[in-house]
């Protein structure tokens, strides 16, 4: 089975070699779609073997990906983007994925890095990146594209499944520079899909969440608009799209003063507990509420869970988030949870193992001091005992 890799570019000669390095030992074709480039990303594309065609860019994510897709001439198409990389112990499990029949379309790990020092820190999260070339393939969406229709109605009509896969791409987007040029397209494209589309829980959630990461005070008003539309909701036993997770996650953290008419903590707590008992940023929040309210035994047992979760993997990965809730900082905090509760061994034992991390040794250090303090005339009048 032969396979196209598709991407589209502008301006991205500094990741080119990167990301087309990566998928050339699976790739019978490279074909990448240039949509307006002034540097040499065409050059430096031209000499892995790409096949460069150009799209007039038109603030359409959806429509140059539809029509680099239209330029594949393989069976299958794996989509990456610039600012990703194909693992290299994936390549096995791509060939073995087109070999298997039945099959339309596969998920596939992306793993979002946050710190470029820290690559074995990261969330993953599943995408649809791997699929036959079929006629009625087609994305739809400014940005944050999603397939219509779906591929699973795609594949039932095939009589053929989606399955996930061990296949893995890392993601350098979140962590490497120019975000702040990149949130700007973002909102742009939101904005746009928003006013021809209005209406979209997804896409209300998506740039308010952008709006947030850029500490732009107009993620308020997109935040209340999403809750309104949200509201419809709160009765039904599936949540509207997983993304909600993290309008969930935000309505958490409000003081009861500031919550929408209707909605109580609790109704929230129930939400999330139901509708996304593995999503590891609600866990983190939830966490945080019980040990702020004095529950030092709950927050233990939802940290524990956390770190566990993180440790295998298990957690909801249709969303991305901040690895470090489930790292160093579960870590800290379960450490915090402990000595409330006088359990000081096993705390003394979590806080001494992250001494070596500078971005947290301070308050390490402060809570080992604290573990001395309390330990100290426990001591003393030991020794006095022994003494006598």
């Amino acid at each position: 089975m032969r396979l196209s890799v598709c991407l589209i570019a502008k301006n991205e000669e500094a990741n080119l070699k990167r990301v087309l390095g990566s998928v050339k030992p699976v790739a019978d074709e490279i074909v990448l779609t240039d949509t307006g480039s002034t540097d040499r990303t065409i050059e430096f594309a031209k000499a892995f073997g790409a096949r460069v065609c150009h799209f007039q860019w038109c603030d359409d994510l959806s429509a140059a990906r539809n029509y680099c897709y239209s330029q594949a001439q393989g069976e299958w198409i794996f989509w990456i983007d610039c600012d990703e990389e194909l693992l290299s112990e994936s390549a096995d499990e791509i060939k073995q994925c087109l070999s298997r029949k039945g099959v339309f379309a596969y998920l596939i790990l992306r793993q979002d890095l946050k710190d470029l020092s820290r690559p074995d820190l990261y969330s993953e999260m599943w995408l649809p990146r791997l699929f036959r070339n079929h006629k009625k393939i087609h994305l739809r969406g400014r940005h944050h594209e999603q397939f219509e229709p779906s591929l699973t109605d795609l594949a039932a009509k095939e009589e053929q499944v989606v399955e996930t896969s061990e296949i893995r791409i890392r993601h350098y987007g979140f962590a490497g520079p120019g975000r702040a040029d990149k949130f700007q397209r973002d909102v742009k494209l939101l904005e746009l899909e928003l006013q021809e589309r209005p209406g979209q829980l997804y896409y209300q959630i998506e740039l308010y969440r952008t709006l947030l990461l850029m500490a732009d005070d107009r993620w308020k008003d997109a935040f209340n608009e999403a809750v309104e539309n949200f509201k419809q909701f709160i009765n039904d036993e599936h949540p509207p799209t997983p993304l909600a997770a993290s309008l969930l996650e935000t309505l958490l953290q409000l003081p009861e003063s500031e919550l929408p008419a209707n909605m109580t903590p609790s109704q929230l707590v129930g939400l999330a507990q139901r509708w996304y008992p593995r999503a590891a940023p609600l866990l983190w929040v939830l966490a945080k509420q019980d040990y702020e309210k004095g529950r030092f035994e709950k927050a233990e047992i939802q940290l524990r869970r956390l770190i566990q979760m993180g440790k295998e993997h298990s957690y909801d990965r249709y969303v991305g988030f901040d690895p470090q809730i489930f790292a160093e900082q579960a870590q800290l905090n379960l450490a915090v949870c402990l000595i409330r509760q006088a359990k000081l061994v096993e705390a003394n034992e979590i806080l001494e193992s992250l001494l070596s991390i500078e971005s947290i040794r301070p308050a390490v250090e402060k809570n080992l001091n604290a573990i001395k303090d309390i330990r100290g005339p426990f001591l003393k009048r030991k020794r006095r005992k022994r003494k006598k």
